[in-house]
């Protein structure tokens, strides 16, 4: 994907918002970005229905907000069609049920012109309620340098990211083939590059945590991760002079424990939206992708905090969210046969979400 060159008299940031049935939290996000003082800022709205509800929540902001509009094509390519008509240096990516807090831009636009070492920025992170109010756990960003093994443990939220218009053009755009993973596969990209990831420390990007959020469905959610996990252990054409340490890869060796990773993931999604049938498979292959050896006791406080996901709940009690699986819980621990390892595991899972729950491990649960 070539990204023409911003000119001077442009914006300093370009916000690319796709929007997909998620109309009614737009203009929150729209405000959010216009609301920004320091650098100027652009935004564009790329409508991924087309959705007349999309063009009436842009239309009280009038020529502060262009409108992009396209057939249904996926996020990839509404993300990958706003920066072709965006004009800043810096990119930032914004979902449409998300927002940002005041000085966002001015943090991250002044911390990287005056570091040209850093290609990109990520602040912090606060989990939102579908009522607005703000969690208490917030998600720091990675620290400042090169971050390619720590990228490979998860993906940062996409929404924290403000990144050079340069970099991105070295790695090309959004993955239009992926309906989901997509952040994290050009987050892989970027940091195969030879420049620095650089770090904001405050809590500047909201994420929503809502029931229909996009990344709630167990199957679509494991397929796209493993496909993405397995590129990102072999070279990466897509990548343009990748720093030598990084261009081979991830380490193969490591790729079971991460599969593993990816199949606890789907596993509590399944567990939240009352699939037992569901969990019971990516608890095999948890089993499968381990090989023998013992699941990490952190998978269990994954499962449980993903679990939590479709509820729209962050980190709840134990107990509140025991209630709300306990017939899937149930029905899971029927999938297998009681003497058996599966069988035993099942027990630990049920176990565990009564509480207390094994050490926290927020980066590899959420993102």
């Amino acid at each position: 994907m070539n990204i023409a060159m911003a000119d001077p008299a442009a914006p300093d940031v370009s916000a690319v918002i796709p929007c997909h049935k998620q109309a009614q939290f737009l203009p929150d996000a729209i405000e959010s970005v216009l609301s920004q003082a320091g650098p100027r800022a652009e935004v564009l709205v790329v409508d991924d229905g087309p959705d007349d509800a999309v063009a009436a929540a842009c239309a009280p902001f009038g020529g502060r907000v262009r409108l992009l509009r396209q057939k249904n094509a996926g996020v990839s390519a509404a993300r990958n069609a706003g920066i072709a008509a965006s004009r800043g240096r810096y990119l930032h990516f914004l979902d449409a049920d998300d927002r940002i807090g005041p000085g966002l831009y001015e943090r991250s636009v002044g911390a990287m012109d005056a570091r040209p070492e850093w290609m990109l920025t990520l602040c912090g992170t606060r989990f939102m309620f579908p009522d607005g109010r703000m969690s208490e756990r917030a998600f720091g960003p990675l620290p400042a340098g090169r971050a390619f093994a720590r990228v490979l443990e998860g993906c940062p939220p996409i929404g924290a990211l403000v990144v050079r218009r340069e970099a991105l053009d070295q790695v090309g755009g959004f993955d239009p083939a992926l309906p989901e993973t997509e952040d994290w596969d050009l987050f892989l990209r970027l940091a195969r590059l030879r420049g620095d990831f650089g770090s904001i420390p405050e809590e500047l990007f909201f994420y929503r945590i809502h029931p229909q959020g996009k990344s709630t469905l167990p199957e679509v959610t494991y397929r796209f991760r493993m496909e993405v996990l397995e590129r990102a252990c072999r070279p990466d054409p897509r990548v343009k002079d990748p720093d030598p340490s990084f261009a081979q890869g991830g380490d193969p060796a490591q790729l079971p424990l991460r599969k593993a990773r990816m199949a606890v993931y789907s596993a509590g999604l399944a567990l939240g939206t009352g699939d037992a049938k569901a969990a019971a498979k990516y608890v095999r292959a948890i089993f499968e992708h381990l090989d023998g050896a013992k699941p990490p006791h952190e998978f269990l406080t994954q499962m449980y905090q993903l679990a939590a996901r479709p509820f729209g709940l962050v980190d709840p009690p134990p107990g509140e969210l025991y209630e709300r699986c306990a017939k899937t819980l149930a029905a899971l621990r029927k999938e297998f046969p009681a003497r058996s390892p599966l069988g035993a595991y099942a027990k630990k899972i049920e176990k565990a979400f009564r509480g207390p729950l094994p050490k926290r491990a927020w980066w590899k649960a959420w993102f």
